[in-house]
């Protein structure tokens, strides 16, 4: 289980995780993080190294921001864990939003995802008080 706090800005919910070990993305996979050895080649050099399967692999954490389902609003994500596909799900989304920051379908997907990532971090972190 993970820590979690929630602070309402003027723009924003802002949801803090901290030692997160599962996907905080829209798949719902709770699995735990784990680490394997990598050994990486580079000419006659080996090189072991620890990769966790959750990205950042270095074992690092991202920021993530959706757009709220209430407008004008957005629900940020600080210190998150993520698996490869929601990763690259959301790196898509953010892409096409970008290209098309008029499309109120893809705003909609997107604040869905967002709601999702609340109700598994609600029901699987703890929230300070």
């Amino acid at each position: 289980m993970f820590a979690y706090s929630v602070v309402e800005t003027p723009g924003a919910t802002v949801y803090t995780l901290r030692d997160v070990n599962i996907c905080c993305g829209p798949c719902g996979d709770v699995e735990e993080d784990f680490v394997s050895a990598h050994i990486l080649v580079d000419g006659a050099t080996l090189t072991a190294q620890r990769v966790w399967h959750l990205k950042p692999h270095s074992g690092g954490t991202y920021t993530h921001m959706y757009p709220s389902p209430v407008p004008g609003r957005h629900i940020v994500f600080e210190h998150v864990r993520i698996c490869r596909d929601c990763n690259e799900r959301y790196m898509q989304g953010l892409e096409q939003f970008a290209r098309h920051p008029h499309d109120l379908e893809l705003e909609k997907g997107l604040a869905r995802d967002a709601q999702r990532i609340v109700k598994i971090i609600e029901a699987h972190g703890r929230k300070d008080e």
